[in-house]
């Protein structure tokens, strides 16, 4: 038999993290946005992470994972992004690859 192999691009990855234990995050106003903001000691609380923020791989990461436990996949030992789960129709391997 052979595999069926796709792969998949998840759109906005990062925004589909949570940040651990209500964490407060604050950037400076964007260029492009200053002008909506004329006060120049304004900073912006970060809801949710976004590109640019160094844990927002992290953040991903693991709302990947509780979701893939969730569904009944294991996690493998010898790779934590490789998860898998038999069904009738045979093995289900997912990898994921956070790129920064």
């Amino acid at each position: 038999a052979g595999y069926d192999a796709r792969v998949i691009d998840v759109k906005g990855a990062f925004l589909k993290g949570q940040f651990k234990n209500n964490k407060e995050i604050y950037m400076t106003v964007p260029e492009g946005f200053k002008k909506y903001y004329p006060n120049k000691n304004t900073w912006l609380q970060i809801m949710k992470p976004i590109y640019g923020l160094k844990q927002a791989g992290l953040y991903y990461y693991q709302k990947a994972k509780k979701t893939m436990q969730a569904n009944g996949f294991e996690q493998s030992d010898a790779d934590p992004c490789l998860f898998f789960a038999w069904r009738p129709e045979g093995i289900v391997i997912w990898v994921t690859c956070v790129d920064t």
